[in-house]
């Protein structure tokens, strides 16, 4: 689930900003890691041997520039950005005899990136 606002200003005949801005209330997040080299029962267990489990909240936006170049081909430019954070738990060696569990304090996934899209509208 995403609240926010999407929108767009017609800057021209021929151009329009675009705007997409986000909260996401909750997030989930689960992560399996092998460690491959540490598989006996002592040490970190069979694989997958580090489990995180958590939850939390994040943030979406984009912003762009749409440019018809012909009255059905546009040229779209945009940039997007999400930052996602979760807090949770650890779980070391969850099938082993040494299993441990540990608070998970923070683990962020920030993304961004730019975009060109050529559409033909028919």
């Amino acid at each position: 689930m995403r609240l926010g606002l999407t929108g767009s200003y017609k800057h021209s005949s021929r151009t329009n900003w675009i705007f997409d801005l986000a909260f996401i209330p909750y997030t989930k997040m689960h992560n399996e890691d092998s460690h491959l080299l540490r598989t006996s029962a002592a040490d970190l267990g069979p694989v997958p041997n580090v489990i995180m489990d958590g939850s939390g909240y994040g943030f979406e936006g984009k912003v762009g520039l749409t440019h018809y170049l012909t009255p059905r081909l546009a040229a779209l430019f945009d940039f997007r950005y999400w930052h996602l954070m979760s807090s949770g738990e650890i779980v070391l060696g969850p099938n082993s005899t040494t299993s441990s569990t540990f608070p998970l304090n923070d683990l962020d996934t920030i993304r961004y990136g730019g975009g060109l899209t050529l559409r033909y509208d028919i």
